[in-house]
């Protein structure tokens, strides 16, 4: 609506509430045949005349009635629409969609649980998927995504970084052994990840890809946490993020193996969002900021 119209309708409905053209007019910063032209313009433009004029009063005829109650709504959804981006600037509320890597959620969970204790106005729309998926179109305020990013151009922030690491229950080690060497591994049960009908290759230093050793195994999946249970169970070994198995490893379920030997054992985490970040509302910027202070950025 333009800033005409809204004038149009603001002139009418405080020249009949306050009863006169001039007090309307004082109110508004106009004169009072500023106001009466207004008027008279919104009249010629609906075709209609809305107000019995007297040099004491003004009345308002059926088709002015009917108007100015329609007048009245419009200027109330847009008083509080107003107010309510008013308050949205002071104290972050609503909804924030968020798509996320399973593996990763988990390490947000508990970051999670805090943030809505510190902001009980804001809801969490968390999504899990492994999917690239465009965030405008899917309606997703922000990603998180893991590795280099295929849209340079993207807005986008650094979270953390990740390590991956290969382990193994301590029950798998003992009966079929701990490899020493990458090497070892053709000899062992590999749980591999695979995105679509794609297994991920494990690189190590100093192996040329002719010399890269046989990943072979019993299991694929595209979600860690399967990955995760089946190797604390003692299937085999897993190749994963560290936040994966973190509580694992602080328990001893799982052990690592091979240590410092992976080609590139970091990641960095990224949270995509959609606009550049001082046209970001207040309360993904809030979000933001929490957990990249608490993932330690």
């Amino acid at each position: 609506m333009s800033t005409d119209r809204i004038l149009e309708l603001t002139a009418l409905v405080r020249s009949v509430e306050l009863g006169s053209f001039t007090s309307a007019a004082r109110e508004l910063g106009l004169t009072a045949s500023a106001l009466s032209k207004i008027i008279t313009k919104l009249e010629s433009r609906l075709g209609v005349r809305l107000l019995h004029r007297t040099s004491r009063s003004l009345a308002l005829t059926p088709e002015g009635d009917t108007f100015v109650a329609g007048a009245r709504r419009v200027l109330e959804a847009l008083s509080d629409a107003e107010g309510q981006v008013s308050i949205s600037l002071s104290r972050p509320q609503g909804k924030i969609r968020i798509y996320s890597l399973p593996a990763f959620a988990y390490r947000l969970a508990p970051i999670l649980s805090d943030f809505l204790i510190l902001y009980p106005e804001l809801t969490v729309d968390l999504q899990l998927g492994t999917d690239r998926l465009d965030l405008i179109k899917y309606g997703f305020d922000l990603a998180i995504r893991i590795g280099a990013l295929e849209d340079s151009g993207a807005f986008s922030r650094k979270l953390c970084e990740t390590e991956w690491i290969v382990c193994a229950s301590p029950d798998y080690l003992a009966q079929r052994g701990t490899p020493m060497e990458p090497s070892d591994l053709s000899k062992h049960n590999c749980l591999n990840f695979s995105v679509h009908t794609h297994t991920i290759p494990w690189q190590f230093r100093d192996e040329p890809d002719a010399g890269r050793p046989s990943i072979s195994g019993n299991l694929l999946s595209n979600h860690a946490e399967l990955l995760r249970l089946m190797a604390v169970r003692g299937v085999g070994i897993i190749r994963v993020a560290d936040h994966v198995i973190a509580e694992d490893l602080a328990a001893g379920r799982l052990i690592p193996v091979l240590p410092g030997q992976l080609a590139s054992q970091r990641e960095p985490v990224w949270a995509v969002h959609r606009n550049h970040e001082h046209m970001m509302s207040l309360r993904v910027r809030v979000f933001l900021d929490y957990i990249t202070e608490r993932l330690g950025g």
